[in-house]
């Protein structure tokens, strides 16, 4: 329950955060928008620097992974926005090296950032998550998933609703599965993926699990 109000709560502040600053397009200090910098520790980040919420939300009351830890010591003078610094840059998403966030996200880039990033209040698309394993394929040998090598998660969705779902293919837009931890190209780009962007590199995420 905790884990899920917990993504709620994250989900809310972004739609808090888009009706602001959608009201006001093109407005100075906001800066150019560079996909290239559109990662998950950048996107948390700023949230963070803005007062959206605080680091401790970030952390899943589930996190398996000993890399996964909350920054307490965010620098919140690092945002500058008239020197063009939006986030504190220590900050840090990366599942491997050290991540200071727990979930899952649609990537903020390509189509999915023009099409599916949006406050659209579709009930049957997921925007955050907990995460999964790569391919989604289910293991023991992943952080994402029990001890005994099954997965089980909450999503929020653009409606804001949770769900718990217990498969990675659980969710079915075009009649057809929809694996949520893996690029399915029989969806084209509208598929729905929940990863970490760990970076951009010609306007495609590089997707993260473990």
């Amino acid at each position: 329950m905790e884990d899920s109000a917990q993504l709620k709560d994250i989900h809310q502040a972004w739609i808090s955060f888009v009706h602001e600053f959608s009201s006001i397009p093109g407005e100075p200090g906001l800066g150019l928008d560079d996909r290239g910098l559109s990662t998950t520790a950048n996107m948390y980040s700023a949230m963070i620097a803005q007062g959206y919420f605080n680091s401790d939300i970030l952390i899943s009351t589930f996190e398996r992974n000993p890399a996964v830890v909350q920054d307490k010591d965010y620098d919140y003078n690092a945002y500058d926005p008239a020197n063009d610094v939006y986030w504190d840059p220590i900050f840090v998403a990366d599942l491997e090296t050290g991540s200071n966030v727990s979930y899952a996200h649609i990537p903020l880039v390509g189509d999915r950032m023009v099409r599916r990033w949006r406050v659209t209040g579709a009930a049957s698309l997921a925007v955050f998550g907990n995460r999964g394993p790569a391919d989604g394929v289910a293991s023991a040998d992943s952080y994402s998933c029990r001890k005994n090598g099954s997965w089980i998660g909450s999503l929020v969705f653009n409606d804001n609703h949770l769900e718990t779902l217990s498969a990675t293919a659980g969710l079915k837009i075009g009649g057809g599965p929809d694996n949520l931890f893996n690029f399915d190209p029989d969806l084209n780009s509208l598929d729905q993926v929940l990863a970490f962007t760990k970076e951009v590199k010609d306007n495609q995420a590089v997707l993260q699990h473990d």
